[in-house]
């Protein structure tokens, strides 16, 4: 490009610009997400100090959704109660329903319908995201939230740490997060314990 531009000839380059800049954007994206997840396993939790509203939070990510949802044509299917609120994080709890969402839209298929369930059962706050995929093997199931693993679906953009990073985030409150095989397709469970 250097050589470019000193002999005048500029044409092309611009282009050569752009999309060095989303190549640097991108990195830069991935190494702040490796640094972040450093940290968890390095520093204490942060304290969970924000009491707030899982069924609006999830309304919320779900309507953040819908542009890509249009564009697939993807409806989603609601069986969300109320429940008191939820000590936390709030910050990292909203990473958290905006990555297993953006997942459930990334590999579902057009026209298709995703279930988002919520409810408080005794002690424990239950999320429960399914889409229609394929059945997933044991080992893919858990290979999943390993990070930089992404089960060799190349054609879905996407760097293998969102997972690891949600799952990371729900263990340092306590929690867990879980994937499993459901009748109407694949399934994120999240439980989240109240005490």
């Amino acid at each position: 490009m250097q050589e470019r531009i000193e002999s005048g000839r500029t044409d092309g380059v611009e282009k050569h610009l752009h999309k060095m800049e989303a190549e640097i954007n991108h990195m830069d994206g991935l190494i702040d997400k490796i640094l972040k997840l450093s940290k968890l396993d390095l520093q204490e939790s942060p304290t969970h100090d924000d009491i707030v509203d899982i069924p609006r939070m999830l309304e919320e990510a779900i309507t953040l959704q819908h542009p890509i949802m249009q564009e697939k044509s993807i409806s989603i299917r609601r069986a969300i109660t109320p429940s008191q609120g939820y000590p936390c994080y709030k910050e990292d709890i909203r990473i958290v329903l905006d990555n297993v969402l953006t997942n459930a839209i990334k590999y579902s298929h057009e026209n298709a319908t995703i279930s988002v369930a919520s409810h408080a059962d005794n002690d424990t706050i239950v999320i429960a995201v399914t889409n229609p995929y394929s059945s997933l093997s044991d080992a893919e199931l858990e290979t999943m939230f390993v990070p930089f693993k992404r089960l060799g679906y190349d054609a879905v953009e996407g760097n293998g740490l969102g997972l690891a990073f949600a799952k990371k985030i729900i263990e340092d409150h306590g929690g867990t997060m879980t994937a499993s095989n459901a009748p109407d397709g694949f399934c994120m469970t999240i439980r989240l314990p109240l005490a």
